[in-house]
């Protein structure tokens, strides 16, 4: 996504409250890929009372803006949603996708399985700023963080959903203190 693309849905009736365009909240720290505002007429970012309300406005900017792309007859058929590619960032951290249906939630536990590793929750080590990013897999012989690995979650999504089409997986909460609660897999168009 880009600045661009949220500022064309902040200006938009799409958007519920007059804007000026797309802007950061740069009071939060650190600035990343929940710091998007829509800035109000005033010059003020908006206030985001959850991270549920960015998500939805993020995933209407992606649908206003690539229903544009297609004849009307084809962009009726297309569905779009987001998803963040990395936190480290801020407009270019979220992605847009074509998806045909929800798939269901990764199953790290069995990632693990089928790699001879263990699923591990919450190490202290690991991203302490962004639960969903905490979970990986264990060799059973090695204590410790040496004997850690992040879970490649669109991997696990092809793995368990894929079958003959590709699946991609999508953190929408990097808050979620649980699988079901961070991670979901979506089939592509």
């Amino acid at each position: 996504m880009t600045q661009e693309i949220f500022t064309e849905y902040c200006k938009s009736s799409y958007h519920a409250a007059p804007s000026l365009g797309a802007g950061l909240e740069r009071d939060r720290e650190p600035v990343d890929a929940y710091s998007i505002r829509c800035i109000d007429l005033d010059g003020n970012p908006e206030r985001i009372d959850d991270w549920g309300q960015l998500n939805t406005q993020v995933g209407d900017a992606c649908n206003q803006h690539y229903h544009r792309l297609f004849a009307e007859d084809e962009s009726e058929q297309r569905s779009y949603t987001y998803r963040v590619k990395t936190m480290n960032g801020t407009y270019d951290a979220w992605e847009c996708a074509s998806y045909t249906s929800y798939a269901g939630v990764p199953n790290f536990e069995d990632w693990c399985q089928s790699t001879s590793r263990k699923f591990v929750r919450n190490p202290d080590w690991i991203d302490k700023e962004y639960p969903a990013f905490r979970w990986v897999c264990s060799r059973r012989s090695v204590v410790g963080p040496s004997g850690w690995e992040k879970i490649p979650v669109d991997q696990v999504c092809q793995m368990q959903y894929g079958g003959e089409g590709e699946v991609l997986a999508r953190m929408y909460n990097a808050y979620g203190e649980t699988v079901e609660d961070a991670w979901d897999c979506f089939y592509l168009a």
